[in-house]
């Protein structure tokens, strides 16, 4: 991500969180949510490759799922997700991320790993 990019970034978010005076300073963790904001989990394991086994934590490897759901919920994803100009996979991750929030508690007690997952690049 270009200089220009970022910035642009941080000024449609909370500008004055990246600046120290006149001069933008980004910690890891503001670029890492500015690119989670940016492209999909898809996009960024993809670019980062291999990699993405170590750069991520775990449980935010990706998984290929097959599930069987009505015609009717099928076309609503489809639409939405087209609506918001993402993909089908893009807009259920992002549906299904608060629920699994409220989860989070007993998961990580379950799955070791699941809150820094959850968190991520946030606070575990």
């Amino acid at each position: 991500m270009s200089p220009a990019a970022l910035k642009r970034e941080a000024e449609e978010d909370r500008a004055e969180e990246y600046r120290s005076g006149r001069v933008w300073r980004f910690t890891w963790r503001q670029v890492a949510c500015i690119a989670l904001r940016r492209w999909t989990l898809a996009e960024i394991q993809d670019t980062l490759g291999e990699d993405a086994a170590t750069a991520l934590p775990p449980l935010l490897a990706l998984r290929s799922v097959t599930v069987r759901l009505p015609e009717y919920i099928l076309r609503t994803l489809e639409t939405l997700a087209t609506a918001e100009r993402t993909t089908l996979d893009a807009y259920l991750y992002r549906e299904l991320v608060e629920f699994a929030g409220t989860w989070a508690e007993e998961m990580e007690a379950v799955h070791p790993g699941f809150r820094r997952a959850y968190f991520y690049p946030g606070r575990a």
